[in-house]
């Protein structure tokens, strides 16, 4: 059996399991990007960049449209196996929190572009700048549990430097500063 309506995936196939390992660690790191980038907009009042990530929500949302439809051409295959099966029923069930997440990024972005972060307290901030880390954290196990093995090393190696890693190069600067100040580590 063959569908064409995915981006011409033949279902049932090695091909189409490696189309959709490619786009679901292209949604993780967008995903991941997105939640880093828009808690960096929001604590550093970067407006520009929050409506750029709020722009590339709609990438997102069509990205696990596609990854979906991707998934039930391969399911309605006859040629699934139970261990392809297994990881497509597991997607299933993953990539609606993703995309939940990646909405969870644009809305964080659209307060950044409101510019709230002044009216925020020390407290305030921090904890949002740790919520960014977890979710980001969060997502980054997330991705190297779920994708086929070779698809782990991909994402192990995406998701580090461009998600977490900014936000962690930013909570270094600051316990940096902190230091030079006199300060202690700040509560989160």
């Amino acid at each position: 059996m063959r569908s064409e309506e995915s981006n011409g995936a033949a279902t049932g196939t090695p091909e189409g399991i490696e189309q959709i390992d490619r786009q679901v660690i292209q949604l993780f790191a967008l995903v991941g990007d997105g939640i880093a980038g828009a808690t960096h907009a929001l604590l550093a009042g970067d407006r520009e960049a929050a409506r750029g990530l709020v722009a590339r929500d709609e990438e997102v949302d069509a990205l696990y449209r596609q990854i979906e439809r991707l998934v039930q051409d391969e399911l309605a295959s006859t040629a699934v196996g139970s261990g392809r099966l297994r990881y497509l029923i597991a997607l299933l069930g993953v990539l609606p929190e993703l995309e939940r997440s990646g909405d969870l990024a644009e809305h964080v972005a659209r307060r950044a572009v409101r510019g709230i972060a002044v009216e925020m307290s020390a407290r305030a901030r921090g904890l949002i700048e740790r919520m960014g880390e977890v979710a980001c954290t969060m997502w980054r196990m997330t991705a190297e549990s779920s994708t086929t093995s070779t698809s782990a090393v991909v994402v192990s190696r995406l998701m580090p430097a461009g998600a977490a890693g900014r936000v962690a190069s930013r909570r270094a600067r600051r316990a940096r500063s902190d230091r030079g100040r006199g300060g202690g580590p700040r509560e989160a």
